[in-house]
């Protein structure tokens, strides 16, 4: 089965990356992918300094599978992928927190005029052309 996430692409089932399988491991070089005090989205209950939180090391953490590398995440692939698309974040306040954060990755690419939110409780809809 191919995992579209895998650095290398897939390869057979057998010799597949079990992305469930693996670690935390600390990266201080390349994390964290965005600032969260510079995102326009972020709201005041998600952001952590806001709330005097000293410690940001916590965003220096990413997931690695034990067999394979995760590619690193490439916002305007991502953006050039969902072009004319609609993705659905449907949850609760962790599935607002982690559509948040999609956001403000996302808006480090996109340029100001190219983007636009509407909130419309409890619907957000964000648009990039």
């Amino acid at each position: 089965m191919v995992n579209p996430f895998a650095e290398t692409g897939g390869k057979s089932s057998s010799d597949s990356c079990d992305l469930f399988s693996g670690k935390w491991v600390f990266d201080n070089t390349s994390y964290p992918l965005y600032d969260e005090s510079k995102c326009p989205y972020m709201s005041d209950q998600l952001a952590c300094h806001k709330h005097g939180r000293s410690d940001l090391m916590y965003q220096n953490w990413r997931w690695q599978p034990h067999n394979c590398n995760l590619k690193r995440w490439n916002a305007t692939e991502i953006w050039e992928k969902l072009r004319n698309k609609r993705l659905m974040y449907v949850g609760d306040s962790l599935n607002r927190g982690q559509w948040i954060s999609m956001l403000c990755l996302l808006s480090s690419v996109i340029p100001e005029d190219k983007r636009t939110i509407t909130p419309n409780a409890p619907l957000t809809i964000f648009r990039a052309v």
